[in-house]
């Protein structure tokens, strides 16, 4: 039996024994005097305990919600490949939290410290500068990151009068860094009702941050997956995987496709005078002229000092144009130069083109590469078009 079902029935003993009392002896006035201050006693103590627990109560209803929302949220995140979105879930959710009155999220740079915000709900731009000043202040705690919320007032003013409110700061940890930071604001008398789901804040917290930080594990293991250890471009791999899909038909027929093939002349100069260390770097000078110079198009190191770039999208005449502009740049640039070294390196390139030139998308790499070695038969250092022949 609860307590206060225990309050009740004394009260109703206390009143029915009073009513008796009246009953055998209307003039007992002391006896009478006693059990009403009882009464009283005992009619106050039920108001406490009601006011209680319908507190409780209302705490038992905002952790039932936020468990909801914490499963829910685990759903969807788990379902979206991208971390903004991610984000945006578990401030909605905050938000849905009884006691949340506002709530942002900031990345924050371990570096220089800064904090950039990433999205906000129920805060103003002042207010957001105003935490903002607030974390800066708490970097010592940033740089060793726990897994754990703080929380720390703030005055505000609201309509020429001074209001308390508290900022409830939650760090967004992965690979044992913090990426970020979440602040709630909370009115602080109806925080204070609410004190337990401030674990759970934290554990909603972490469960985002784990689930970020195994997504950029994906995408990091992805990453690598496809691109070269030495120049950081593209690897043969992919290139095979995308020459594959353009085999299966998935290119529009109508849409143009180009692609270039580049190969370095008199390299291997670099190793014999050198020495491979110094080839490698040498690779390295290139890789960035020609990330730099292909733009928006994809570019591959094929193997050795060959490299590839597929231009979607693009004719034949854009593509001779990028890569004349490829190998002036290469044959302009001095190579080695941080080794205290002046290396000169020209390039060969061959270009083909489809469907203007290639008579499938099979054979658009077989012809690129053919172009690159009659640009090396006819004396390298040019570009060649499929079309000259």
């Amino acid at each position: 039996m609860s307590i206060l079902h225990e309050n009740i029935k004394e009260l109703i003993r206390l009143v029915e024994e009073s009513s008796g009392i009246l009953r055998e002896n209307p003039s007992a006035e002391k006896s009478l005097s006693d059990r009403l201050s009882l009464i009283v006693q005992k009619k106050d103590e039920i108001l406490r305990y009601s006011e209680l627990s319908k507190k409780r109560i209302e705490e038992l209803h905002s952790i039932i919600e936020v468990l909801n929302l914490y499963r829910n949220m685990s759903i969807k995140a788990n379902q979206s490949d991208s971390i903004i979105e991610i984000l945006r879930y578990l401030c909605r959710s905050f938000l849905k939290i009884s006691f949340c009155t506002g709530s942002v999220i900031f990345f924050y740079n371990k570096e220089n410290g800064q904090l950039k915000k990433v999205l906000a709900r129920g805060i103003d731009e002042d207010e957001q500068k105003r935490m903002i000043h607030i974390i800066s202040m708490q970097r010592p705690v940033l740089e060793k990151p726990v897994r754990t919320y703080y929380v720390l007032p703030m005055i505000e003013d609201e309509k020429d009068k001074k209001k308390e409110v508290t900022l409830i700061f939650v760090p967004l940890i992965a690979e044992e860094d913090v990426f970020g930071i979440c602040v709630l604001k909370a009115d602080k008398a109806s925080m204070e009702l609410f004190d337990n789901t401030l674990r759970i804040i934290q554990s909603m917290a972490d469960m985002i941050s784990l689930i970020i930080e195994h997504q950029r594990l994906i995408k990091r293991n992805e990453i690598l997956s496809v691109t070269d250890v030495l120049t950081g471009l593209y690897n043969s791999r992919y290139l095979e995987s995308i020459l594959d899909e353009l085999d299966e038909g998935i290119w529009s027929k109508e849409a143009p496709i180009s692609m270039i093939f580049l190969d370095l002349d008199g390299f291997k100069s670099i190793n014999d005078n050198y020495g491979h260390k110094f080839g490698s770097a040498a690779i390295r000078e290139v890789s960035f002229i020609i990330s730099e110079s292909a733009g928006k198009y994809k570019a591959f190191r094929y193997g050795g000092d060959e490299f590839v770039i597929l231009l979607y999208q693009t004719g034949m005449d854009t593509a001779f144009e990028a890569a004349e502009l490829i190998r002036k740049d290469i044959e302009a640039a001095v190579f080695l130069k941080d080794y205290n070294i002046s290396a000169k390196l020209t390039a060969s390139l061959g270009v083909s083109s489809f469907p203007s030139h290639s008579k499938s998308l099979k054979s658009l790499f077989a012809d690129a590469d053919n172009m690159m070695y009659r640009a090396k038969a006819l004396g390298k250092n040019q570009v060649f078009l499929m079309k000259t022949e």
